[in-house]
């Protein structure tokens, strides 16, 4: 939850996809909906680019100054043990460790 766009004081729910790029075929692209207005969608490369371009925009919207700082996975829920495990799961998932931990296994 976040900040609506409409009034600050009230705090909305917002969702965020990981979906396929619709220009590379290999590559995917996070987007950050305000489901209190889904015609504002934010994309990004990164979780915490798209958040970040949707926290701007809210914090433009209603005039407040603060300063952009945002843990994209967090916001994305990648933090929360219940999805980690889940995506512990998912097929590939050895091979994509190794690869984040530089080849070092697990």
């Amino acid at each position: 939850m976040y900040k609506s766009l409409h009034d600050p004081d009230k705090r909305v729910w917002y969702e965020s996809e990981i979906m396929p790029d619709p220009d590379t075929k290999d590559q995917c692209i996070i987007r950050v909906t305000a489901l209190d207005e889904p015609s504002y969608e934010y994309f990004g490369s990164s979780p915490t680019q798209a958040w970040q371009q949707a926290i701007e925009s809210v914090n433009n919207k209603t005039n407040s100054r603060r300063r952009v700082a945002v843990s994209g996975p967090q916001f994305l829920g990648l933090s929360d043990p219940a999805v980690a495990k889940e995506l512990a799961k998912l097929p590939g998932y050895e091979e994509c460790r190794a690869l984040q931990l530089g080849g070092r296994g697990h």
